[in-house]
This record gives structure tokens, C-alpha cells and sequence, in this order.
């Protein structure tokens, strides 16, 4: 569901909405990003093509309720977030594994783009087997 509202395009403004959209958190972990650790979640939804996909995200901060709240103007919750900034993108890609513990894991791997990316990934769409 797509939320348009020009309210909220303000510096250091933003919105959450509740979603009725089908989505799951099937995965989490952590990534390095050119040395800089962040926690990671993928969520499993369908894309405009109905076929199933991860969808990554980094996690930024949290919120927790405002115990302390006493006056109406007062915030409902409180909390702190990390300011993220990338700069450009990055091919990621995936492989499942098995730990010595027998724990499922998917082993995560980015790189920078390359004029051959087109090739290699073409040539890794013919596994019909779900990737993550």
C-alpha cells in the first residue's frame, strides 16, 4: 500500500503507518559495510512479478514507550537512530549454508559493480531453487 501525503516531506520529518501488505520477517544478522558493522533483517513478500523475493534492510535505531510521559505535547515513545549514509550501491550476493552446529544460515557477500555483473547473474538465474 502506497501512502502519499506532502505533510510529511520535511527535514527531519518522517511518518510510520500500519501495513496490511503480506510481509515477513524471515531473516536477520549483520553486514559489513566497508568496515562499518549494521544489523540487517530481510523481509519475504512478492514483487509486481508475484515472485517471491527478499527484501533487505538496515536496521537505523529504535523506539521504546515514553514511561515518563506526563503532559499531552509529551512523545508517546522516545529513542535513538543511527545516521546512515551510503554512498552508491553494491552487488550482494547469497549462498545457504549449513553451521557446524547445524544451523541454517544464508552467508552474505558484496562487491562493487562490474561490467561482467550482467553475465554472472544471468547465468546464476537458471537455479529454480528458492535462494535464501
Amino acid at each position: 500500500m502506497e501512502y502519499k501525503s506532502k505533510s510529511y516531506d520535511k527535514p527531519n520529518e518522517g511518518v510510520l503507518f500500519s501495513t496490511d501488505e503480506d510481509w515477513n520477517v524471515t531473516h536477520q544478522g549483520k553486514i559489513d559495510f566497508d568496515g562499518e558493522n549494521h544489523r540487517i533483517f530481510g523481509l519475504t513478500r512478492k514483487n509486481k512479478e508475484k515472485e517471491t523475493i527478499l527484501e533487505l534492510y538496515v536496521a537505523i535505531g529504535t523506539l521504546k514507550q515514553n514511561k515518563n510521559k506526563s503532559k499531552k505535547d509529551d512523545p508517546d515513545a522516545k529513542g535513538v537512530i543511527n545516521k546512515v549514509m551510503f554512498k552508491g550501491a553494491k552487488v550482494i550476493s547469497s549462498w545457504k549454508n549449513v553451521s557446524e552446529g547445524g544451523n541454517q544460515y544464508t552467508k552474505l557477500y558484496t562487491r562493487e559493480f562490474s561490467d561482467d555483473y550482467q553475465n554472472k547473474q544471468e547465468s546464476d538465474d537458471k537455479s529454480k531453487e528458492e535462494p535464501f
